[in-house]
């Protein structure tokens, strides 16, 4: 199901450390391989409900708990599949009983085309498992990327008055909130367009200038595995 690259660049200090690696980066294997079958439970269960944050590629703010990804797992259970994927570079920092795994991961999925830095802070807990208890993904070089749209799984928005300081599933557009953006991005294109053709020579305006960059921000966030609600 999946490749390995791992780096030797570096020495672990004992066996007992070269242990715990290995068991580490078997746990995000694990979860991995449930990933790419449409299975969502092996990172539900890896994230700690104790204490979790999370960063993606698009998100404005950071996810604070386990119960807000925990939801957004659920709209992409079942969806996403990748017949292998390619696990690059892992390296694991031991702490006291704290572990932080970095690796590069690439897959072509049903849904978008995967090309991460990872970042998972695992932490030993009371039970003595070991949970993520912080995750980050980013893209691998976003300015080298073509953005274009890529299908719907689901989103995340900012919950509460629209400070931005939680994230919550987005159900507002039945699921669709990158295709109701980029509506409203035409619309506005399509108006300025109308109105100039309209004007006078000496009263023409220009169109405006934010929608072509909306639109270009919109198709990148439609490219990841979380699409935000934006609206105007």
């Amino acid at each position: 199901m999946n490749g390995s690259n791992e780096s030797t660049a570096w020495q672990y200090e004992s066996a007992e450390q070269e242990a715990l690696a290995r068991h580490i980066i078997g746990l995000e294997k694990a979860a991995l391989d449930k990933w790419f079958n449409g299975d969502t439970s092996g990172y539900e269960a890896l994230w700690s409900r104790r204490s979790f944050t999370y960063f993606d590629a698009v998100v404005t703010e950071r996810i604070d708990d386990h119960a807000t990804i925990a939801a957004f797992l659920k709209t992409i259970d079942g969806k996403l599949f990748a017949d292998s994927y390619d696990f690059r570079h892992p390296r694991v920092q031991i702490g006291q009983d704290m572990a932080v795994l970095t690796y590069q991961l690439f897959a072509k999925t049903s849904l978008i085309d995967m090309e991460y830095n990872c970042i998972e802070v695992y932490q030993k807990e009371e039970d003595g498992e070991w949970r993520v208890i912080h995750s980050t993904w980013s893209f691998i070089r976003p300015m080298d990327k073509d953005f274009k749209p890529a299908k719907e799984v689901g989103g995340l928005r900012p919950a509460g008055n629209g400070g931005g300081e939680r994230f919550a599933p987005d159900r507002s557009h039945s699921g669709r909130p990158a295709a109701v953006l980029l509506r409203s991005v035409r619309t506005v294109r399509a108006a300025a367009s109308a109105k100039r053709r309209s004007a006078t020579p000496c009263s023409r305006v220009r169109p405006p200038q934010a929608a072509p960059r909306i639109e270009e921000y919109v198709q990148a966030c439609s490219r990841t595995h979380l699409i935000l609600n934006l609206e105007f």
